[in-house]
């Protein structure tokens, strides 16, 4: 989960009014489009398990993995959680809350079913401190830019 504590404004009553809640959503879909485009493929990649810091895999599994997969790529067994977590991803939310969802096979939990087993949906969507960082940046750069795109309501008097 990727969490923004603070959007500020200041003298911006006039932007609030006209339309900055939208803005502000838009840019938040953006930086959950984002994150799925181009952080989401990382995790699949080999090293992600160090970089993401994912629950070590035992040795009989990794050597089991190895003889029938002929790989080593993390959260990859069959490929099929790579495989249908890019296929389908619908974004929703507000202004204050956007809210990704991926269609994961039946086994990505986010608390395990077994005390020792690796919770896959919790360190699929784990974001690295760098990440967060790019997201954020990302989000401020698109809602300033936004606005300062609108324009300002001249007073004329009559």
């Amino acid at each position: 989960m990727i969490r923004v504590k603070n959007i500020i404004m200041v003298g911006a009553f006039d932007a609030q009014r006209r339309g900055a809640p939208k803005i502000i959503k838009g840019a938040m879909f953006e930086i959950a489009k984002l994150w799925h485009r181009v952080m989401r493929p990382r995790h699949f990649k080999p090293g992600a398990e160090a970089q993401y810091h994912y629950k070590p895999r035992s040795e009989k599994y990794l050597a089991r993995k190895q003889s029938k997969k002929r790989h080593q790529r993390p959260l990859v067994w069959s490929g099929k959680t790579r495989q249908q977590s890019s296929a389908l991803y619908t974004i929703t939310g507000t202004s204050r809350r956007v809210r990704g969802r991926m269609s994961l096979p039946w086994y990505v939990k986010m608390k395990p079913l077994r005390h020792n087993a690796p919770a896959l949906g919790e360190e699929l969507t784990r974001v690295t401190t760098r990440e967060h960082r790019d997201l954020v940046t990302h989000l401020d750069k698109n809602v300033t830019r936004a606005l300062n795109g609108l324009k300002t309501r001249k007073v004329v008097k009559v």
